[in-house]
């Protein structure tokens, strides 16, 4: 599923059985705060969703993290 600002989309989403897989339209070398455990770089990496910054959803407690970067990606778009 993508998410639109606009024609622009600031992330996407993909649902997996254990997990969400979030695509971020970030600059994953000025993203803040960059959380090793969940996130990763996927701009030489080859995968379906629109954005440069992977995040791996896999525990509710994760989510104040995620709203707050897909807010950053929001932000970015709308710019």
């Amino acid at each position: 599923m993508g998410y639109f600002a606009g024609k622009r989309s600031f992330f996407t989403i993909e649902l997996q059985r254990a997990r969400a897989i979030v695509y971020l339209n970030l600059d994953p070398t000025q993203t803040q705060p960059w959380n090793e455990s969940a996130m990763r770089d996927v701009r030489e990496i080859g995968h379906f969703g629109m954005g440069d910054t992977e995040y791996s959803l896999t525990r509710d407690d994760q989510l104040p993290e995620l709203q707050g970067l897909i807010s950053q990606a929001y932000e970015r778009t709308t710019i």
